[in-house]
């Protein structure tokens, strides 16, 4: 079985009838004091998705014949990270904009696609602040922005999002152009906040140890 962490040997002292668990284990123990945390695990080759993450991790470590761990420090993951939201952001505003000008032209059909684009956009930005959050360990109630709690803006831009989504199912696109016009400036303006807190946060966070 050959191991490797960030493509240098690793010597792996776990035994074949070992899981992969055990495996992990031992590599995240290596990485103990350095400041920087396993974020990404190859199995012959193939990364190991979300969805069988758990199941793959109690296998046998003899299951594949080689490993590739990937670390990095989980601050400057959620930095990259949070520039990136804060970019996806100002793009899925020019198509918010975009989106409103062709609902209230009456091109309910043309709308949809650059509001689709706004939505695919936000929930990538919803996702990077979720893993960021978990990431970190930041207690979302405890993080306060100019708004409130982190928590409550998360809320709250859930809560705008559900009514979008009513409009849009009773197709009064009418009312969708107004939530994405007059709401949604204050909805963008918490997920800023947002975003920038949890920046701070990072760049304010001591290393792993």
């Amino acid at each position: 079985m050959l191991v490797y962490l960030d493509e240098g040997a690793f010597a792996a002292r776990v035994q074949p009838e070992c899981t992969i668990r055990g495996l992990l284990d031992e590599v995240r123990a290596a990485l103990q004091g350095t400041g920087r945390m396993v974020m990404n695990i190859r199995a012959d080759g193939l990364e190991i998705a979300d969805a069988d993450y758990d199941a793959t991790l109690g296998k046998s470590v003899g299951t594949f014949a080689r490993y590739d761990f990937t670390s990095a420090d989980p601050r400057e993951v959620v930095a990259a990270a949070m520039a990136e939201a804060l970019d996806l952001l100002a793009r899925a505003d020019v198509e918010r904009t975009r989106a409103i000008e062709l609902f209230t032209k009456g091109t309910a059909n043309a709308a949809m696609e650059h509001l689709g684009n706004c939505c695919r956009a936000w929930h990538q930005v919803h996702q990077a602040l979720s893993n960021a959050i978990g990431l970190l360990h930041i207690d979302a109630e405890a993080l306060v922005l100019p708004t409130g709690a982190l928590v409550t803006s998360l809320n709250s831009i859930q809560q705008q999002f559900n009514e979008m989504r009513t409009a849009l199912q009773a197709q009064d696109f009418v009312l969708v152009s107004d939530i994405l016009q007059y709401e949604f400036d204050a909805v963008l303006g918490n997920w800023k906040d947002a975003i920038h807190a949890v920046a701070q946060t990072a760049a304010q966070e001591a290393p792993c140890v």
